[in-house]
């Protein structure tokens, strides 16, 4: 059986506005009885708003709803594209629906899309990505989504925090935890279901998932190091061609870090995130005693390209360490102007 995808969560990522406004849209199309998991004679169901889905007969074959939404639903599609572009790659849009909860309406544990559950390579991969609608939620409230092992212990189980973002594994047990009887408001997640058929052949993430999944780097995968310094670079505004030196930035090794994968070419790297961003990750790669060097560089030329070395150094450090005196000192320099 394939190894699972990383759970992966980020915050402030979206556009909390758009995220707004896609679920102000929904409000009054719920429909009750959706199930999790239509096996378990206990599921009772939940609310549900579909958005863009196949119909029942078309369910377990594999298409792309991409240009489906693009007629139809402008924002929801921007937002489908913005999250292909920077965290799951070029996938299929399977499904993408809100469910929502009150107290009583439990979730079951469950796989998404169980028909494609992998015992093979030629299976399709499956990421599902949650966003979380509610604008307040109080921990006492519950309504965690909690991801299991396939021996039923828990993983981890992440809040509803508005505006959240969790990818992780669909052919995963996971389930949406029940709701405590305080809370008098319906929890709402945006969800969409992907499907990939051609792992490590098809997307940027999903190469760079399969090369780095199994190096280990600063407690964490090499994989979640270099997404999640992307993700801070997204977070903070930075352009494709950064975001996409983020995610490989250390992917050719430096002299604190050589735990990387072998034969990995320049032109390699080049086809996947352009010349630009290449050069950004080789210049870094190859800098010795790189913050110092960083630091005086721009302070002695302010050029796009020194700042934007300087940039990656500071979410390579931000990811590690949460914020140091280097982050400051780098933090007055590009963002105090």
């Amino acid at each position: 059986m394939r190894p699972y995808y990383p759970i992966r969560v980020y915050d402030d990522s979206i556009n909390k506005q758009l995220v707004s406004h896609i679920s102000a849209k929904a409000a009054g199309k719920y429909m009750y009885g959706w199930k999790s998991n239509g096996e378990d004679k206990n599921d009772h169901g939940h609310w549900h708003v579909f958005l863009c889905s196949h119909d029942s007969s078309q369910m377990k074959q594999i298409h792309d709803l991409t240009s489906e939404i693009q007629q139809t639903n402008n924002e929801l599609y921007g937002l489908w594209t913005y999250l292909q572009r920077h965290y799951i790659g070029n996938k299929k849009l399977h499904r993408v629906y809100i469910n929502g909860y009150t107290y009583g309406t439990d979730g079951y544990l469950h796989r998404d899309d169980p028909f494609f559950k992998d015992e093979g390579p030629s299976s399709p991969y499956a990421e599902t990505l949650i966003l979380y609608l509610n604008e307040e939620w109080d921990a006492n409230w519950g309504g965690e989504t909690s991801i299991f092992t396939d021996q039923k212990e828990i993983q981890r189980s992440i809040l509803p925090k508005f505006g959240r973002l969790l990818i992780f594994d669909g052919q995963k047990l996971h389930a949406s935890r029940p709701l405590s009887r305080c809370c008098g408001v319906l929890r709402r997640v945006l969800v969409f279901k992907t499907l990939s058929t051609e792992v490590g052949n098809e997307n940027i993430i999903d190469k760079l998932y399969n090369i780095t999944i199994n190096k280990k780097h600063s407690g964490k995968t090499f994989f979640e190091h270099l997404i999640n310094t992307s993700n801070i670079a997204i977070r903070l505004g930075a352009d494709d061609a950064v975001a996409d030196a983020c995610k490989f930035h250390s992917i050719y090794g430096t002299e604190f870090y050589n735990d990387v994968p072998t034969g990995i070419t320049r032109d390699w790297v080049v086809s996947l995130i352009g010349a630009k961003a290449e050069e950004l990750v080789h210049i870094f790669c190859n800098t010795k005693n790189r913050f110092d060097a960083f630091v005086n560089s721009y302070s002695k030329d302010r050029s796009e390209l020194n700042k934007n070395l300087l940039f990656i150094e500071y979410c390579n450090l931000l990811e590690q360490t949460g914020g140091n005196q280097k982050t400051e000192k780098i933090k007055q320099l590009i963002f105090s102007q």
